[in-house]
């Protein structure tokens, strides 16, 4: 199995994410650190992918977890994101959602202001 390797800028995103469960068209399995999914953030015919880094366990289908996201073309998003914007995350079909806990990259936050890494990522 390949070993994750965090990409050398500071992750845009912390993220609360939920899958579906299998049987409800989710995943068949728990996706692996360094996941890369396209995003639905509302944008007319536009997915941006991103890459995950889960806080802890990769969740199985059905469960939730928190994870750091590096967006593949964060400046698609500028200006558009705050804590509590939902969002759905895609493989051919919705597969899951998710809730943004805190905007990392401040060009990403509506409000043109710094915004502080949530709690422990600094420590990481």
């Amino acid at each position: 199995m390949l070993e994750f390797s965090r990409p050398p800028r500071e992750p845009d995103l912390e993220v609360e994410l939920h899958l579906l469960p299998t049987e409800s068209g989710g995943r068949a399995e728990a996706p692996l650190q360094g996941y890369r999914v396209p995003h639905d953030f509302g944008l007319p015919g536009e997915m941006n992918d991103g890459l995950y880094e889960f806080t802890g366990e990769p969740p199985a289908p059905g469960a939730s977890q928190r994870a750091f996201v590096w967006l593949l073309a964060p400046d698609r998003n500028y200006g558009r994101f705050e804590p509590g914007f939902e969002f759905s995350i895609w493989e051919g079909r919705n597969i899951g959602t998710g809730r943004i806990i805190c905007v990392l990259n401040a060009a990403l936050a509506i409000a043109a202001q710094q915004v502080a890494p949530a709690d422990g990522f600094a420590a990481r």
